[in-house]
């Protein structure tokens, strides 16, 4: 006799659980007080549309021009209507990032879950815990990171099908919005992709030139105004680590690799009645030798990336591997760009870490297969980390003592981790075993 779900079905199931969310989450768009697009971007846009100076001291848009022309199509609506926009603009955002990162992994369509097809179904469910947290976090908070994260993935999936136009266009577009994602250029460089390079560079630099149509920069481009008031100032090497225009350096939710090197050598957490707060360490280290050692740092895990991506190709060479096995080892490299991109950035957030999903993707599939323990244990670590961050789940004062201690950082480095050793063992993305085809096999 049916079960009552069974009746029902997964797909109408799974309609009416969709609905309610849309619905529910829609109107908390409504009614919550921040809200990024609205409040950083639009505002910016209609700066813009004035012929105002959207980078004037206090400005909360510290972001490339080109995220200020983009805004403006949102320019005549009601605040209501720019947050619902937006909203839908994220829930399509997600569900590309998603299918890309899904895809990635080499992923099999899923139907409906059964027993033939639990292990797909399990490193679905493991990907998507390790990456929606961070994704519910953007959301909330009607942050364009959702936008950029599609547009790499997008990017990167266009990358391992050959076609490497759109993927510099897709990933330049990102860059513009938020510049992190340049860091793929180094990697289109690496792999003699001269194409993907060449239209990454040119879409970042011409779609950065569009809002000087619109109104005209107090000095120059916008594109170079941006420049020398938000990034040279805080790349500059005396400048405090961490510190990102308008935020302290000692801030708990910068999760870069400077950020947490920042907090973890200059200040301590000490509680304060009920509270904790950063206390800064009475012998600080200055920035230039904090500097330094970051970027050394930065530079070495650089290093041991390609390292690791020049021997993974001549262990493949070296076996003969088959075109299956290649195409895994490059979706590999294509997610681990993202996590650097977020461990060198000057400021990366959590509302920036849906990106995450490609890598958590891949090693849940290897993890799923049960013959790769390495996968299993760093996916492990970040699954852990993202529940952990969850301060609907584990309080404020927790919460805030895992940011502090960088636990973020520690998840993506897990990740990356977890990713180099894949590269080292290359496998195909063959379908996850099933009790039917081991049968089969039997």
């Amino acid at each position: 006799m049916a079960t009552g779900l069974g009746r029902i079905g997964w797909l109408p199931l799974g309609a009416i659980v969709a609905t309610l969310f849309v619905v529910v989450v829609g109107v908390l768009m409504l009614v919550r007080p921040d809200a990024e697009w609205a409040q950083v971007f639009v505002l910016a846009s209609r700066e813009l549309w004035r012929g105002e100076d959207i980078y004037h001291p206090g400005t909360l848009y510290l972001y490339p021009p080109f995220g200020s022309f983009l805004g403006l199509i949102f320019v005549p609506l009601p605040e209501w209507g720019v947050r619902l926009g937006f909203y839908a603009v994220n829930l399509a955002a997600i569900g590309a990032l998603a299918l890309a990162s899904w895809r990635l992994a080499g992923g099999e369509r899923l139907g409906e879950p059964s027993i033939e097809n639990r292990r797909a179904w399990t490193a679905a469910i493991l990907a998507a815990v390790v990456a929606a947290p961070y994704a519910w976090n953007t959301l909330l908070h009607q942050q364009a990171d959702l936008l950029i994260d599609a547009l790499v993935a997008l990017g990167m999936w266009a990358a391992l099908q050959r076609r490497s136009l759109l993927a510099g266009v897709l990933i330049g577009l990102a860059a513009a919005i938020k510049g992190p994602p340049l860091l793929f250029l180094i990697y289109f460089l690496w792999r003699r992709d001269w194409l993907a390079a060449v239209a990454l560079v040119a879409t970042t630099l011409g779609v950065s030139l569009l809002p000087d149509l619109v109104g005209r920069a107090p000095e120059g481009l916008w594109l170079g105004l941006w420049l020398k008031r938000i990034i040279l100032p805080a790349a500059d090497m005396n400048a405090t680590l961490g510190a990102w225009a308008s935020g302290s350096g000692y801030n708990i939710y910068n999760q870069s690799l400077g950020g947490t090197i920042q907090r973890l050598v200059n200040t301590r957490l000490v509680q304060d009645g009920a509270d904790l707060t950063i206390a800064v360490r009475a012998s600080l280290v200055e920035a230039r030798p904090l500097k330094l050692l970051t970027y050394a740092i930065m530079l070495a895990m650089g290093v041991a990336t390609f390292l690791v991506s020049f021997l993974a190709d001549r262990r493949r060479a070296a076996i003969g591997a088959d075109a299956a096995t290649n195409r895994a080892a490059f979706a590999t490299e294509l997610a681990i760009v993202p996590l650097l991109m977020l461990l060198f950035s000057l400021m990366s957030g959590l509302a920036h870490f849906p990106i995450v999903a490609p890598a958590a993707a891949l090693l849940a599939r290897r993890a799923s297969s049960g013959a790769d323990r390495w996968a299993g244990a760093t996916l492990a670590v970040a699954l852990v980390v993202a529940l952990a961050v969850n301060k609907d789940l584990v309080g404020r004062l927790l919460y805030d003592a895992f940011l502090w201690s960088g636990l973020p950082t520690l998840g993506l480095v897990a990740l990356w981790i977890g990713c180099l050793s894949a590269l080292l063992r290359p496998s195909p993305p063959r379908p996850l075993p099933t009790e039917t085809n081991l049968h089969l096999r039997g």
